[in-house]
Formats: C-alpha cells, structure tokens, sequence
C-alpha cells in the first residue's frame, strides 16, 4: 500500500509539475495588415474606375498607416504547442483631392479579436522559431468625409506566419514574417515568468 501511494504521488507530480514557463504575454507593432491592405487596393482601383468611367478624377492620394498594434497572450498546452488570442488595433488615413481641388480625408479605424494556435520548430530557453495561424473578427469603423458617412461593418480576419522568432529568457523580442492582420511583418517584445529552472527539451 505504502508502494502504491508513493507511486501515485510521483506520477502526480511529474504531470502536474510544468518544467516550462506555460504563460507568455507580448505586445508588437506591424505593418500592413489584410485590412490596410484592401483599403490601399480598393481606393486606388475605385480612383481608376471612377475616372475612367464617370470622368472623375481623385488626385494626389496619400494613405497614412498606424499598427497594427496588438497585445498578445499564449496558453502552452504542450511545450512546443500553445493557444491564445491577439487583440489588435490599427487605422488607416486616406487624404485625396477631388478633381474641383476639394480636399477630403477617408478614416477607417480597425479592432480586432483574433484567437491563434501557435507551433513551434525550436523552443528552447533563449531561442525560438516558431508559425502560426489564426482567425477572428474585426469591427471596422469607416468615415467618409466626403459624404460626411459614417459606417460600422464586421469582417471576418485571419493570420498565416510560417516563419517567426523570439529571442531572449524572461523578456524576448520577437520577430514575425506572414500575411494577415497582423501584418506583412511585426516585431515586439513578450515576457514570461520562469516559476523554476528550464532547460529545454
């Protein structure tokens, strides 16, 4: 009997025990998300097709870009598996002048919620490469000035990065290469809390 509850406590601490840091929360800032993205593209094709269709002509067109700036938080399931979610924020600016020399500037303000599942080819202390991929929502809040319109719309949003690096312990700075909202590229720092020692696996 004594045999078995020794056993029984040592499994029980080998699988409750996390020999990795399981919470990790980080902040960066990218550039050109999928949503900055199809702004930029569909003023510059509705420019086209308006000149050429209705005569019109918006000249001198200026897109101005901030963020995406996102916060981010991970769950590791397994130690080189984790989920989480991304909360992410950017704004774009689009200044045109009309073809009877009024100026007018186009505001689109974008929150997003994202959950994302993270894999990792390397993780270990100091370095990792890592992917992700992740899917969510985004509320869009467009104002026309133009028009003087405003509108609230919801889209559906994504993440693909196959290629992406953290380097650093406690506090690391990350690098991330993909497509989404997120951005073509984003850097940032995360930090993670070491309860124990970790020396990868």
């Amino acid at each position: 009997m004594i045999f078995l509850l020794g056993n029984s406590n040592a499994f029980s601490r080998v699988y409750t025990t996390c020999p990795y840091p399981q919470n990790e929360f980080g902040f960066s800032y990218g550039y050109n998300s999928i949503d900055q993205m199809a702004i930029g593209v569909g003023n510059t094709f509705a420019s086209i097709f308006n000149k050429s269709i209705f005569k019109r002509d918006y000249q001198n067109e200026k897109i101005s870009l901030i963020g995406p700036v996102a916060f981010n938080y991970k769950y590791f399931f397994h130690w080189k598996l984790s989920v989480g979610t991304s909360i992410i924020y950017s704004y774009t600016g689009v200044n045109y002048t009309t073809s009877d020399n009024k100026a007018y500037k186009d505001k689109y303000h974008t929150i997003s919620l994202m959950p994302r599942f993270d894999f990792y080819y390397i993780r270990n202390p100091k370095f990792a490469m890592y992917g992700l991929l992740g899917a969510g929502v985004s509320v869009i809040d467009s104002r026309y000035q133009a028009t003087n319109e405003n509108h609230l719309g919801v889209a559906l949003t994504f993440q693909l990065t196959p290629i992406a690096v953290r380097i650093g312990r406690d506090f690391g700075l990350t690098i991330e290469l993909g497509v989404g909202n997120l951005g073509i590229a984003n850097g940032g720092f995360s930090y993670r809390k070491y309860d124990r020692p970790w020396t990868g696996f």
